[in-house]
Order: C-alpha cells, then sequence, then structure tokens
C-alpha cells in the first residue's frame, strides 16, 4: 500500500512536469536567471491565485491534519508530528528542484529560518520531486535536492515524500512553490502558492504570531 501511494505520487509529479511552467531546464539555469524568473506556481491550472493567500482557514482546537505523520529526511532519518509540538508556528514549504520559483526563494527562507528562531518559529521544506517513476526514492535526485540546498544555505529539515505526507496534504497539490502554515497542534492556520520575497514572508509570518497572543 505505502509503495502504491509513492507510486501515484511519482506520476503525480510527471503529470505537473508535462503541464508546468517550470520544467528542468529551470533547475539548470544560472543563479541570475532564475532570481530572474517570475513569481509563478508549477502548475498553469492554479496560476490565477497563486499569488492569492488563503487565509480563511480557521484552526481547530483540537488536533489538525498535520497532528499525525512520519516521513524521512534527506539522509533517512526518521521524524514524526513531534517535530510541530514544540514551536508556535512551523513554516512548511512544498518544491522542486526543476522548479525556478522555489529555488530563487530558498535563499530567502534560509535567512529567515535562522532570524525567527528565537521567535519559535521553525521551517520544514518538502522535496517533491526525489520519486522515480517506480516510487521509490531516487538518490540521484535526492543528491541534487542536497545540492541546492548547500548552496542555497539552508540549514532547517527537509523531508522526503511519504504516504503519510501524500495522503495529509500532497496528493492535493496541483503548484509549486506552495508554502503552509501550521500550529503546533498540525493545524493548518494559512496556506499560499507561488513564491514571496522575503518580507512578504516575515509579514505574513509577524501576523500569525500576533494572532496567538
Amino acid at each position: 500500500m505505502k509503495k502504491n501511494k509513492l507510486l501515484l505520487l511519482s506520476i503525480f509529479i510527471l503529470s505537473i512536469l508535462f503541464i508546468s511552467s517550470c520544467n528542468k531546464q529551470d533547475a539548470k539555469t544560472s543563479s541570475d536567471e532564475v532570481k530572474n524568473q517570475e513569481n509563478v506556481p508549477v502548475a498553469t491550472s492554479k496560476a490565477d491565485v497563486s499569488n492569492e493567500v488563503k487565509n480563511d482557514i480557521e484552526p481547530d482546537e483540537k488536533e489538525g491534519p498535520w497532528s499525525k505523520f512520519t516521513a524521512q529526511d534527506l539522509d533517512e532519518k526518521e521524524y514524526n508530528q513531534d517535530i510541530l509540538k514544540d514551536k508556535k508556528l512551523t513554516v512548511v514549504n512544498i518544491w522542486g528542484t526543476f522548479c525556478g520559483p522555489c529555488l530563487r526563494e530558498l535563499p530567502y527562507l534560509a535567512e529567515i529560518s535562522e532570524e525567527y528562531k528565537d521567535k519559535d518559529v521553525q521551517f520544514v521544506g518538502i522535496v517533491i520531486d526525489t520519486l522515480d517513476q517506480n516510487g521509490e526514492y531516487s538518490k540521484d535526485q535526492i543528491n541534487v535536492a542536497k545540492d541546492i540546498i548547500s548552496k542555497s544555505n539552508v540549514k532547517y529539515l527537509n523531508l522526503l515524500p511519504s504516504s503519510d505526507l501524500i495522503n495529509i496534504y500532497l496528493k492535493n497539490v496541483q503548484a509549486i512553490p506552495e508554502t503552509l502554515i501550521l500550529d503546533s497542534k498540525g493545524n493548518i492556520l494559512q496556506s499560499f502558492l507561488g513564491a514571496r520575497e522575503k518580507d512578504e514572508f516575515k509579514k505574513i509570518i509577524d501576523e500569525e504570531l500576533v494572532k496567538l497572543k
């Protein structure tokens, strides 16, 4: 069952690549070219809402949809929902190695993650294109992701797409980058499509921190 779910996600990734406005050539462009790309999601089907923040999601007092999951990082270390419990907010960034806008915002996210450590805010990435056509994790693709993470100075946790993460959210993803803000109980406070500038990210996070006071 787990392998079938991963296989479905790998098929989904291939379909995204087919209709994508961000193809694998984006990942091979120079750093200047990546920075100059437009803030657009991967799939054109959601281009009209890529810059809209869906902030009408009301948190539940009970445990949210992200309250139970397991996943591995890029070194196959196991993690679960406990990573959320000790933080006020967790910013989850869903990205791909082939997506120019994803790569452009990674250095910003790296900087913000360090700046907000003392505010009980953490960042977690999910590298969505690390599966091969058979639903297995691709070591080559994971190494590509590691190289990007290193060059972007990203120090926060990055996860591989597990069957739990697929069920919780990834099966509904139609464009990347997509970013979620979660509370400590796994509720989704905000979600938005498309890359953001550093100041935009900070404003959104600050607004959510104020709501928690």
